[in-house]
């Protein structure tokens, strides 16, 4: 009885092996016969040669729908394979002639597209790269003074009236005791075509090398990148409380090198009171920023002043010719009398 019993459950194992092979058998030749071979369209050699592996497919099986199958892997073989003409081919006879295939097709094909464009922007990221490929740019910065700190704002532009870069990379940035480097690549927006509205972008380098007056703390010193496009930075005096003469070791101005004025005035008269130099007046002090005082804007109430000072100026001076008149008037009067 056991025995039986045992003989049995190993029939109905055998019995469902077989089964499972046969039906597995059935779907690979099923597929071999009645499909499509993306493998030979793999191993063609040009899109001409898996063209016409496409047609003769679709011809023999022009009649019998049931060997009309073409997987949506043929799909992206082509695509990958750059055989556009193939793919399209494949497209409008038979993916486009059903809803449902169309829609996986859709999906296929959208699919191998963006992989195509990430490697071909991966390529394109690694040209950009090489020395000889991306302009390097000096950028706009402004620096101030406290007697403890140095501070530095840059901005990833040539000048700071202008936009500053937001879609930076690769930031390698270094503060040693007497020198301060910057690296940066930052992709720029550039329209090729304003009716078109056609964009693209196009890396920039921006290299900012400058040598220091006097020596800082560079475990205590820090930057920070923005959200706008800017560096800030915070250089900490080594010897400090100290007032720097000027900002870098050479006397030579760098370009575009500005000051930042809120800081500036916040700090200047303490740094005044620390320490003069016989420059101080003549605003030479401010070597590397700027040679003449800080411009300041006109309001409304400033013009409407000047025009009513004009206004009373002239009042004046024509007074004295009403009195000369009144009285060479007078003086006629009299000697008539």
């Amino acid at each position: 009885m056991v025995r039986q019993i045992f003989l049995e459950k190993k029939f109905r194992k055998a019995t469902l092996t077989y089964v499972i092979f046969g039906v597995l058998l059935g779907v690979i030749v099923y597929t071999q016969s009645s499909g499509l071979p993306c493998d030979k369209i793999l191993s063609a050699g040009s899109d001409s040669d898996a063209m016409k592996l496409a047609q003769e497919f679709v011809q023999e099986n022009s009649d019998d729908t049931s060997k009309l199958v073409i997987d949506e892997e043929c799909l992206n073989v082509c695509m990958k394979r750059n055989f556009f003409e193939t793919a399209q081919y494949l497209i409008t006879e038979y993916f486009i002639q059903d809803p449902k295939r169309a829609a996986r097709a859709e999906s296929t094909i959208r699919n191998a597209v963006e992989q195509i464009k990430n490697k071909q922007n991966e390529v394109l990221l690694a040209l950009e790269k090489t020395p000889k490929g991306i302009p390097v740019i000096n950028p706009a910065f402004q620096w101030a003074q406290s007697l403890d700190n140095v501070f530095l704002t840059v901005k990833f532009a040539q000048r700071f009236d202008t936009p500053g870069c937001l879609d930076i990379f690769d930031p390698n940035i270094t503060i040693s005791p007497r020198h301060f480097n910057m690296t940066v690549y930052c992709k720029h927006v550039r329209t090729r075509d304003v009716q078109m509205q056609q964009q693209d972008k196009v890396t920039m380098k921006y290299e900012l090398d400058l040598p220091l007056f006097d020596e800082v703390d560079v475990d205590e010193s820090k930057y920070e990148l923005g959200s706008v496009g800017r560096l800030s930075v915070n250089l900490v005096k080594k010897g400090r409380p100290n007032r720097w003469r000027r900002l870098l070791h050479s006397t030579e101005k760098m370009p575009n090198m500005g000051i930042l004025w809120e800081i500036h005035e916040k700090h200047e008269q303490t740094l005044l009171n620390h320490t003069q130099f016989e420059t101080d007046e003549s605003m030479e002090h401010l070597i590397h920023i700027d040679n003449s005082p800080r411009k300041t804007k006109k309001t409304k109430k400033d013009k409407k002043d000047k025009k009513k000072k004009k206004s009373q100026q002239a009042s004046v001076e024509s007074e004295p010719e009403v009195s000369e008149a009144s009285t060479a008037e007078s003086t006629d009067k009299s000697e008539e009398l």
